[in-house]
């Protein structure tokens, strides 16, 4: 579950960002913040006419959304669609169609961080049975893809081939934890001085572009080709 601190961090995002594309506060919650995702909104493209997301729309006002997220969160949660190849690796991935997502979660209990060179090794490994699960059962995958802050971290991007990080392409996709998960601790706690540093920020933005700016990190979409990475984790 997301933390009150990082909910109230995206509205205050979505606000300012409304001020200063003169868009209306339902429009900019709904391309600025991560709550479509979060309310689990069963849809398989966002849809901001959606009714569930209207129903949102209607039934809170700037204090009341946590709780609705609480609500939701309690009565919609699912399985999680990412494949896991042992205990919880910190590396994981889901496949749709021709394309496979890899996806981090810290869940390194190792007393290391997850990204230190001592787990290097570690998660290399993880990626090699990705790759050769993909490989083995699911022969419809022909691209690995990207989608997160990480890819600015050079402790991240040693663990995968260089053509993979030379794709990189700095978007500006705001619904998605790819951004906002920066803000967030391995125990999905708040980062509190990166949050307020990043609060304050916002405050003081008088364009759009500078309120782009206020993030740490914008997230980066890496693909290339499922060759790439066996040629890497044979």
């Amino acid at each position: 579950m997301l933390p009150k601190e990082l909910i109230d961090l995206e509205i205050d995002f979505a606000i300012k960002a409304a001020e200063l594309n003169k868009e209306s506060y339902d429009q900019a919650l709904f391309k600025y913040t991560n709550l479509y995702g979060a309310l689990f909104i069963a849809s398989p493209e966002r849809d901001e006419n959606h009714p569930d997301w209207l129903k949102f729309l209607e039934s809170t006002n700037r204090n009341s959304v946590y709780d609705y997220y609480v609500d939701i969160y309690n009565m919609r949660q699912k399985p999680s669609e990412k494949t896991y190849l042992g205990d919880a690796p910190s590396i994981t991935y889901h496949n749709e169609g021709k394309n496979a997502y890899l996806h981090f979660n810290n869940n390194d209990t190792s007393g290391y961080s997850p990204l230190a060179k001592e787990r290097m090794a570690t998660r290399k490994q993880e990626l090699r049975r990705i790759i050769q699960d993909i490989k083995q059962n699911y022969s419809e995958v022909k691209f690995i893809n990207g989608d997160s802050w990480l890819y600015n971290i050079e402790a991240y991007k040693r663990l995968f081939p260089q053509k993979f990080i030379e794709s990189g392409v700095i978007h500006n996709d705001f619904s998605k934890l790819t951004v906002w998960g920066q803000f967030l601790d391995r125990n999905e706690n708040i980062r509190k001085a990166m949050a307020e540093k990043f609060a304050r920020k916002i405050k003081f933005a008088n364009t759009f572009d500078e309120l782009v700016k206020s993030f740490p990190y914008l997230p980066i979409k890496t693909r290339v080709t499922l060759e790439v990475f066996l040629a890497a984790f044979p």
